[in-house]
């Protein structure tokens, strides 16, 4: 799989096995977007010190529906290559 140049896409990515993936990826110098509950700080610079090509955050509760349709509505506009879906709900 290859994760250089590619669009991330990572739910649940701001702590535990999404955090994880996400520094992974951005040291393979992926373009990552974060999908979080919670906003994500300082993550996002850290990630780009990793080797990020660029770090875009989405903050969403996919326990509601609006949640999701908002998600959804944010990410009509991107092309995303990869999926790692790791969100606990």
């Amino acid at each position: 799989m290859k994760i250089h140049d590619n669009n991330f896409l990572i739910t649940g990515a701001n702590r535990g096995i999404g955090l994880a993936v996400a520094k992974m990826a951005a040291r393979e110098k992926a373009r990552l977007h974060l999908v979080s509950r919670q906003p994500i700080g300082d993550l996002k610079d850290e990630l780009l010190k990793l080797g990020a090509k660029s770090v875009v955050s989405y903050t969403a509760d996919f326990s509601t529906r609006e949640g999701v349709e908002r998600l959804i509505q944010d990410l009509q506009k991107e092309k995303i290559d990869l999926l790692f879906n790791n969100a606990g709900l």
